[in-house]
């Protein structure tokens, strides 16, 4: 999420999700917000919130002999897989443009034949 916001708040247009969600005039609290606002950063966001829970979860457990806890720990182990998965593939927000987009329209010359 770091990594992302790095690049929203540096304006690199070499990353697709900043090329496709930000714009050089956007305020600097929108481009901190704007890390989670499309589907791929939305999807890092609850990646990084449940690696957080299930981090306090495994602390918890390995102190107890929970049987409860071990199951819930398995089950946010497999939702974690899916989501990393989600952002490993389909919904990396990570891909690099072959051709960095411009920020605003390129003015093109039209030629008039008669």
């Amino acid at each position: 999420m770091a990594a992302l916001e790095v690049a929203l708040l540096t304006d690199d247009f070499g990353i697709t999700y900043v090329a496709e969600n930000h714009s050089r005039a956007t305020n600097v609290l929108y481009s901190i917000t704007g890390a989670w606002s499309a589907l791929e950063g939305s999807i890092v966001l609850w990646a990084l919130i449940l690696a957080g829970y299930t981090a306090v979860v495994l602390r918890q457990v390995r102190t107890t002999d929970d049987r409860l806890g071990t199951g819930a720990l398995a089950v946010m182990g497999v939702v974690g897989v899916f989501f990393f998965g989600l952002v490993a593939t389909v919904a990396n927000p990570f891909g690099l443009e072959a051709v960095p987009r411009p920020t605003a329209p390129v003015a093109t010359r039209c030629s008039r034949t008669t």
